[in-house]
């Protein structure tokens, strides 16, 4: 069947918090303490205030998601503001359809450009922003910084 990207629904909320559990380790402590924003209930607010998240499915199973917001910082570009795929279904494109879902998202919404965020030690970030047409624009020892003209 291969890998199928769509918006992701309020049913996906459910997986949505467990990805993030599953790949977050800096975002541990803040599912721990009940940071709403990594709960079933905190991600269905998102999506019903317009945050976008996509999903990955491979095979009818959800594998990855990616989630963006419009006009960040008021200056008409997207920013990705988290995206993931099961460790077991890495290395094999889910993570750069899902960038170029979200990144489609935002040209049809007028953005200029998308920028996005990774640890500097996390090569598979990295790597499938870089394979998603994102170019880096600045680093530092906790941070890179990519953007992709749209």
């Amino acid at each position: 069947m291969g890998i199928t990207v769509r918006k992701a629904l309020l049913d996906d909320a459910g997986f949505a918090a467990r990805i993030f559990t599953v790949l977050g380790p800096k975002l541990k402590p803040r599912i721990d303490e009940g940071d709403p924003r990594f709960t079933e209930d905190g991600l269905k607010a998102a999506i019903s205030k317009g945050v976008n998240y996509f999903l990955a499915e491979k095979d009818g199973k959800a594998v990855g998601l990616a989630s963006s917001i419009h006009d960040y910082k008021a200056r008409g570009n997207g920013y990705v503001i988290f995206f993931g795929v099961l460790p077991e279904h890495r290395h094999g494109s889910v993570g750069t359809r899902l960038l170029e879902s979200v990144t489609a998202e935002m040209k049809k919404h007028g953005m200029s450009s998308a920028e996005a965020e990774a640890h500097p030690l996390n090569k598979g970030s990295l790597g499938a922003l870089k394979k998603a047409g994102f170019s880096e624009v600045d680093r530092t020892r906790e941070n890179v910084r990519l953007r992709k003209p749209l």
